[in-house]
């Protein structure tokens, strides 16, 4: 035998050698893909504030209620963080996204950007004295501790609980959305978005015989015509309230009606 012909079939001994491993190593890899998929995925930082917050919402309420300390002195806290955690859990599972999971970012920059936005309303607060508040730490170290960490829930717990309002009018919508009908843009619905020059549209005059009536005998003791209203719909001219006038004559001769 001829050498080149032994390296040939040397060559594509090894060639469909190399084609025989290459489905077994696509079904492994396959396969590992398929264990990655099934395995659980690692506990992120959002599933620990979910697991706080609807662990520690109904504890709370208990601390509340049972006026346990050091929880009851700084209640608020807890059970609006509780809250905010708890809600986004539920619009996660409504919607399929949620702040903490998909706008970990977003979420701390509302978190921060709460305390200075509240501190405005607690400096209006120093002038028109309208609310002080209770159950809170004493000492500077705890006081600051307990402003950022109250504070901090206004944002938050206002984009948490429309996005709940919204997740749930979704899944009550026949077709899993709002809908509604397209904002006109003219000139009475801009005033009423801006809220300057908002008055009362104008209205026709009104024409019956309840106000022809009233206004016939002050027309009959003035001389003038009073317009009644014709069966076609129209106003035609009326006379002068002939028949009306012996009436009238008794009703200007009684005490304290001057003629």
């Amino acid at each position: 035998m001829e050498p080149h012909l032994v390296g040939e079939e040397k060559q594509a001994a090894m060639r469909s050698g190399i084609d025989c491993r290459l489905p077994k190593r696509l079904a492994v890899v396959q396969n590992m893909a398929e264990v990655s998929k099934s395995s659980p995925q690692p506990v992120r930082l959002h599933h620990w504030a979910w697991a706080a917050g609807i662990i520690g919402l109904p504890l709370s309420h208990y601390w509340l209620m049972a006026k346990i300390e050091p929880f009851y002195s700084s209640i608020y806290c807890f059970l609006w963080w509780s809250y905010i955690f708890a809600v986004d859990f539920v619009v996660c599972r409504l919607r399929g996204t949620s702040l903490l999971r998909d706008r970990p970012k977003e979420f701390l920059l509302l978190a921060i950007g709460s305390v200075p936005l509240w501190l405005f309303f607690e400096m209006v607060n120093l002038c028109i004295q309208n609310w002080y508040y209770v159950m809170v730490p004493w000492s500077f170290s705890w006081g600051m501790m307990f402003l950022v960490l109250a504070f901090g829930t206004v944002l938050p717990g206002i984009f948490e609980t429309v996005e709940l309002v919204v997740g749930v009018i979704e899944k009550l919508a026949p077709r899993g959305r709002i809908e509604g009908h397209p904002f006109a843009v003219n000139r009475w619905n801009v005033r009423i978005q801006c809220g300057v020059g908002v008055s009362d549209p104008p209205q026709e005059p009104v024409h019956s015989r309840a106000g022809i009536g009233a206004a016939a005998p002050s027309a009959a003791l003035e001389g003038r015509t009073v317009a009644a209203p014709d069966r076609g719909g129209g106003v035609a001219a009326g006379d002068r309230m002939a028949d009306l006038q012996p009436s009238l004559d008794g009703l200007t001769s009684a005490p304290g009606v001057a003629r």
